[in-house]
């Protein structure tokens, strides 16, 4: 019987196995967890029962699990009581009040997850806290662990004599250790005030079992490690774990609604059990919190990334008892990073493994991610359509397709989605040469089909957009930044014909060839002073575009302008020098080399205009 845990919301988590003992086996994509309230209050169950917990009969899975929690059996009698409160025998109103009273005293709240009923009991509740004198770096760029985006914390950036380094204590490898050891993985301590726990962080091999690998570290923790100079972080090296984030509550079913066989107790049992672990390792420390409850009821530099299977060890700071061990397989047991990144397989190379696109949903379903990217490679044409019907079910606010390829009608299906919370949309081709041709459906009409109603952010890049008209006409009053890059717009004016006006447009960058000054006039025409940032970059665009710039009373808001890949020349220039509405202007960008002395001259005595590049040579 293989009974999973369940998560915050209820759902079994599929990944992970919550295990009465440390004799579970690794499989590959399970996470394996395991706390020592199980073997605490069955220790107290069996002292109750007078020898070890039998049962009549009992079926397979409850027979071997016994036998495991009695051969992996830790010294529960060496771990400190202060982190624990344990009973069990015959339930009574007076040992409810005594265990209520005992957790009050201890853990300042109640006996949870205890549920008052006639018979035996067994019971359980421990903490345990570390916590960091001062905080490490939550690290802003999210880590890629198991194919997802998780965040993480640690030391990336740091002085020597940095006090944060005296909370990492590093065990292996030295820079003196040979080869081999090095193979062998990682192992890190990291260190509280008061030093009543510790927390091991393992990047290592599994063993055949959880306990093997538990022992496995265990053996190479140095007594002496922090006497030893490579004990502590050096120039250049870096510590990144994922945060871990477990909240979970597991059946007891291989335990209850069985009939005992001990002496005394013959035909009794256990009518409901459960244990809750909760566990969070971030960049404050370490919280362990748990309930068992069966009743009635310079050298070469290390690198310290948690980017593979790590083992997570919670011990007593005297005599390494362990009090938590959580092999971390996948990311579910991990804190989850918003955004989940896709990777499509590269057309250059075959070898690669085909992007699963019923798993992707699954995933998509699982995770719930606010922002999707997807990156790397030639999108399968069944894509889209997994992310357009994903949305219907998700809130997704980014989505991003970068240095991709497509094919054909890719893009067709986003019409069929639920963007109505989306606000920053960017497509970014990986390949102008595959692009440009006559078998690429234009992206305009497409996009123009859907409803953005919260755009804020529109990026295009190396793609065929073809007619526009029908997408800028589409585009929300939300929308703050308009960059389209070298794509293949049909550029005329009549692309912006159905287009009021740009209410909240603050940046534009266009990079198209095509782009002349008939478009940016009629551009200019429906922006207003929200626009604080304008690129353009057409060779096509003369000085009569930068006299429609300096006509235009809507800069007056404008703090950017480059025009350093246009044909503008000194009269140009002249205009925009003698343009009162740009005297808040901070930079001005110019064509290199197409400016001469009149024009320099007419900046140099402008009241406007006070910050060019390049300067006059």
């Amino acid at each position: 019987m293989v009974v999973k845990p369940r998560g915050r919301d209820g759902a079994p988590l599929q990944e992970t196995t919550l295990s009465l003992h440390l004799e579970q086996p690794h499989e590959p994509g399970q996470n394996l967890l395991w706390c020592v309230t199980s073997e605490l209050a069955l220790a107290r169950i069996e002292r109750a029962l007078g020898g070890p917990l039998r049962f009549a009969a009992p079926p397979e899975d409850t027979r071997a699990a016994l036998e495991a929690v009695a051969r992996s059996r830790v010294d529960t009698g060496a771990i400190d009581e202060r982190f624990y409160v344990a009973a069990a025998g015959r339930w009574s109103a007076e040992v409810d009040a005594a265990l209520h009273a005992e957790c009050q005293e201890k853990f300042a709240s109640a006996a949870e997850g205890l549920v008052p009923a006639p018979g035996l009991f067994a019971y359980c509740q421990l903490r345990a806290t570390l916590k960091f004198e001062r905080p490490l770096d939550r690290l802003a760029d999210p880590l890629e662990f198991g194919g997802e985006l998780v965040h993480s914390f640690g030391l990336k950036q740091f002085a020597q004599g940095d006090p944060r380094l005296q909370s990492v204590l590093i065990h292996a490898p030295y820079h003196d250790e040979p080869d081999e050891v090095w193979a062998r993985g990682w192992i890190v301590e990291l260190l509280g005030a008061p030093e009543r726990a510790r927390v091991i962080v393992a990047s290592v091999a599994p063993g055949a079992t959880l306990g093997d690998t538990v022992d496995d570290v265990l053996a190479r923790l140095r007594p002496d490690a922090r006497d030893h100079p490579d004990s502590e972080l050096a120039d250049m090296e870096s510590l990144e774990i994922p945060v871990v984030d477990i909240a979970l509550e597991r059946e007891l079913l291989e335990l209850t609604g069985l009939a005992l066989d001990n002496e005394g107790f013959a035909g009794e049992g256990f009518g409901r059990g459960a244990q809750t672990v909760m566990f969070r390792l971030d960049e404050n420390g370490a919280d362990l919190k748990s309930v068992f409850a069966l009743g009635g009821c310079a050298t070469r530099l290390r690198r310290f990334v948690v980017d593979r299977p790590f083992l997570v060890l919670m011990l007593q700071r005297d005599g390494d008892v362990p009090l938590l061990a959580a092999w971390i397989e996948t990311p579910e047991l991990l804190e989850r990073a918003a955004k989940l990144r896709v990777r499509c397989p590269e057309s250059w190379r075959p070898e690669r493994r085909a992007l699963d696109l019923e798993a992707l949903a699954d995933k998509l379903a699982r995770q719930r991610p606010r922002e999707l990217e997807v990156v790397d490679g030639l999108m399968p044409r069944g894509l889209v359509p997994v992310l357009a019907q994903a949305s219907r079910a998700l809130a997704i606010e980014s989505l991003h397709f970068r240095d991709v390829e497509a094919v054909g009608e890719s893009f067709r299906a986003l019409a069929d989605g639920d963007w109505r919370a989306l606000e920053r949309l960017t497509i970014a081709y990986s390949d102008l040469s595959r692009f440009f041709g006559d078998g690429e459906d234009p992206l305009g009409p497409y996009l123009a089909a859907c409803e953005f109603p919260k755009l804020t952010s529109l990026t295009l890049v190396h793609g065929h957009v073809g007619d526009a008209r029908g997408l800028f006409a589409a585009l929300p009053d939300t929308l703050t930044i308009l960059a389209v890059e070298v794509c293949r717009l049909a550029c005329a004016p009549e692309m912006f014909a159905e287009v009021e006006r740009f209410p909240s447009l603050a940046r534009v960058y266009i990079e198209e060839e095509e782009f002349s000054d008939a478009c940016l006039e009629a551009l200019l025409d429906r922006v207003t002073s929200s626009l604080t940032h304008l690129w353009l970059r057409s060779r096509a665009i003369t000085d009569r575009g930068a006299r429609a710039l300096a006509r235009c009373a809507a800069l007056r808001g404008l703090k950017l302008l480059d025009l350093s890949c246009t044909a503008i020349t000194d009269d140009g220039v002249i205009a925009l020098a003698e343009a009162s509405q740009l005297a808040g202007l901070r930079r001005l960008n110019l064509p290199f080399r197409r400016v001469g002395d009149r024009g320099y001259a007419a900046l140099e005595a402008s009241p406007y205009i006070t910050y060019w590049l390049p300067p006059r040579h």
